[in-house]
């Protein structure tokens, strides 16, 4: 008989309902200001739900100039529906409708636009993915979700290699081991330095792309 072992992908629902732990696990080890800790939570999910979407469902990230052109035009088309601003009205009639959170939209848009604007670089540079960049095509932007929720939530999400055995460290770190059971078998790399490098890469990429509204 086949040993039963837990399943590389949740199903979007079932992510969401077994996540509680490791959610709350993660806001402690990452310190959420307590004010922070329903956003925050609630886009940690969003990332997980993504990571464990069915393998068919995979698509190629957006490229080209007039796509990130629409992303930034939508994102300030939503911007224009939260609180204060002169779309307040309809964005009020939007909610109460059950339309998504606005900051889930927002922060959804700023993932596509990092995503077409790297694969716009390059192809202009005429090149492709460096030696040690990550395989799994959902990584990247899994921790692009983790990193720029962090800094809508204003938290410090340390990442680095430790001086003298080169050991991954840091509460970064600590919180993706923690997340793992949530996520597809083999998610997160077994190596410490792959782990690491990409966190770095992402981080100034993020930089390059401008700051982040925080909520």
């Amino acid at each position: 008989m086949k040993k039963r072992s837990r399943p590389p992908r949740l199903a979007p629902g079932a992510a969401a309902a077994s996540a509680g732990n490791e959610i709350n696990a993660a806001i402690e080890l990452l310190k959420v200001p307590s004010t922070k800790r329903s956003l925050f939570g609630e886009q940690l999910q969003a990332a997980i739900r993504e990571a464990n979407r069915p393998a068919a469902d995979d698509s190629t990230p957006p490229r080209g100039r007039e796509i990130i052109a629409r992303l930034d035009r939508l994102r300030k088309e939503i911007e224009l529906l939260k609180p204060g601003c002169v779309g307040e009205y309809a964005g009020s009639l939007l909610a109460a409708a059950g339309f998504p959170p606005f900051e889930d939209l927002i922060l959804d848009i700023d993932v596509a636009l990092f995503n077409a604007t790297k694969n716009e670089k390059t192809a202009l540079r005429g090149g492709g993915r460096r030696h040690g960049s990550i395989l799994s095509p959902r990584l990247e932007p899994f921790l692009l979700r983790v990193l720029t929720a962090g800094q809508v939530s204003q938290v410090e999400m340390p990442a680095y290699k430790d001086a003298d055995t080169r050991a991954a460290r840091g509460a970064l770190v600590d919180t993706l081991r923690v997340l793992q059971p949530l996520l597809p078998s083999g998610f997160i790399p077994s190596s410490d330095a792959t782990l690491v490098n990409a966190i770095d890469r992402l981080r100034r990429q993020i930089r390059a792309l401008g700051p982040i509204p925080s909520a």
